[in-house]
């Protein structure tokens, strides 16, 4: 019975690294494309970049709305994105160079869509398989599922806070950190000259991207925590309100003898 339950735990450990993974990723989604193109123009206006580009509002959204389909696997190309441009209308928004380190990005963006499906998969899977170990003992399994979650989640919030303490003190340079290891190539560094790409995305854009995920997954990790915890603590007083009646039990039997 015991190994089963270390077992048990174990696996509630794994679901929970799943669960947080996929969560992540619901993070990411929910903050780039929850309110698009809305929520990006908002942004571009936020940090005054329409006159730089030469472009209108409503621009602007048809090309960040194709943009962000390109991403997600949702068009073949963004070579064919046109917009007027300083009065110039069918003007290609994005040159050969921003094609091509867009290009690479959608592979990032795929393989990250990718891990969401399996780590949600996962998820599901290892929480099946605990509720079948564990059929006739739901208790059990709401034991080792509330454990994990209290393992994983709080090694995944310590990561994330001292991850979020390095970022916030210095974002630039992790910044270039995440392109150098995902990039082979310097296709990342553009010119905000020439290149419209950087010139509607700058780094405040990413700031408050990143500031956006990190809120919503913070929060959710924390909630995983609370529930996870509660669990535990109603576990606890349970027993020993069970302990305590059976010693009531025992007084009140040694008596009558």
């Amino acid at each position: 019975m015991r190994s089963k339950k270390i077992i048990g735990i174990i696996l509630g450990i794994l679901f929970s690294f799943a669960l947080i993974t996929a969560i992540f990723f619901t993070s990411m989604d929910i903050v780039i494309y929850g309110n698009m193109p809305g929520s990006f123009v908002d942004e571009c206006i936020r940090y005054d970049v329409l006159g730089d580009v030469g472009i209108t509002e409503e621009e602007l959204a048809d090309v960040s709305e194709e943009m962000f389909e390109y991403l997600r696997g949702g068009r073949d190309s963004l070579a064919d994105i046109t917009a007027t441009i300083h009065g110039q209308p069918d003007t290609p928004f994005f040159n050969e160079k921003e094609c091509l380190h867009m290009a690479d990005c959608r592979k990032l963006f795929l393989a990250g869509y990718s891990l969401w499906r399996w780590s949600a998969i996962a998820a599901g899977t290892i929480l099946i398989i605990l509720l079948l170990m564990f059929r006739k003992e739901l208790g059990a399994a709401l034991h080792c599922l509330a454990a994990g979650l209290l393992a994983g989640a709080g090694i995944m919030a310590v990561a994330a806070g001292t991850l979020a303490i390095l970022v916030s003190r210095n974002f630039d340079k992790y910044f270039t950190m995440f392109h150098l290891i995902f990039f082979d190539n310097d296709l990342w560094i553009l010119d905000v000259n020439t290149d419209r790409l950087l010139m509607i995305m700058p780094t405040g854009y990413f700031v408050d991207c990143v500031t956006q995920i990190g809120l919503i997954f913070g929060i959710s990790i924390l909630v995983l925590l609370a529930l996870a915890a509660a669990r535990l603590i109603y576990e606890r007083k349970s027993t020993q309100g069970e302990t305590e009646n059976r010693e009531d039990t025992a007084v009140t039997t040694g008596l009558l003898q």
